[in-house]
């Protein structure tokens, strides 16, 4: 019984190994969404510019359109905020969502 304990260790390395082996040989610039393929659900919100102005899903028609979702408490949309600029300014439609956020 000793000698199988000692094999216990060889074997969590070796399973251990495989897994982290088997992630090299993904992208890691993939990421996995349920969302992809689905058509972008129903939505009414009120316009920024005009609070009296509801805009739903079929203002934005077939157009391409990027949607980002974000908040002000959000540390990671404050670092894509540049990238989402240059974007924009490259004349990229782009689309913010405010997520859970009192301060906006």
């Amino acid at each position: 019984m000793k000698r199988i304990a000692l094999f216990v260790p060889l074997v969590v390395f070796a399973v251990l190994s495989l897994f982290l082996l088997k992630g090299l040989d993904r992208d890691p610039t993939e990421l996995p969404s349920a969302l992809v393929g689905e058509a972008f659900p129903s939505f009414t919100l009120p316009s920024l510019s005009d609070e009296q102005r509801l805009i739903t899903e079929r203002d934005l028609g077939s157009r391409v359109v990027l949607v980002n979702v974000w908040a002000t408490w959000c540390f990671a949309c404050r670092i894509e905020h540049p990238m989402l600029n240059q974007l924009a300014a490259q004349g990229v439609s782009i689309i913010g969502l405010n997520y859970k956020d009192q301060n906006g």
